[in-house]
């Protein structure tokens, strides 16, 4: 394995590779961009099932808060805040 030391060049490729991820983030829609959103905090929650400690703690949101699912009619950024507001409650 090895180890290339970070470079003034390398970092500025790779801010320059963020940069262009925003901006193409930004130009989509807004429903777009909310589902994108809202796949990337299911597939956290996902990672979070995945674990002992994450399961523990969904477990506690959901006796203390009862499931987070989408309703039927629920858009994707009301269900992305609904679900954000779920996993930011204290426990």
């Amino acid at each position: 394995m090895t180890h290339t030391v970070p470079t003034r060049q390398n970092k500025q490729d790779d801010l320059a590779s963020m940069q262009r991820l925003l901006d193409e983030r930004e130009s989509l829609p807004k429903p777009e961009r909310m589902r994108r959103r809202l796949a990337e905090l299911q597939s956290f929650v996902e990672l979070l099932g995945a674990t002992d400690v994450g399961q523990a703690e969904l477990a506690q949101r959901r006796e203390r808060y009862g499931e987070c699912t989408q309703g039927p009619r629920e858009t994707d950024g009301d269900f992305y805040c609904r679900l954000r507001t779920w996993l930011d409650g204290g426990l």
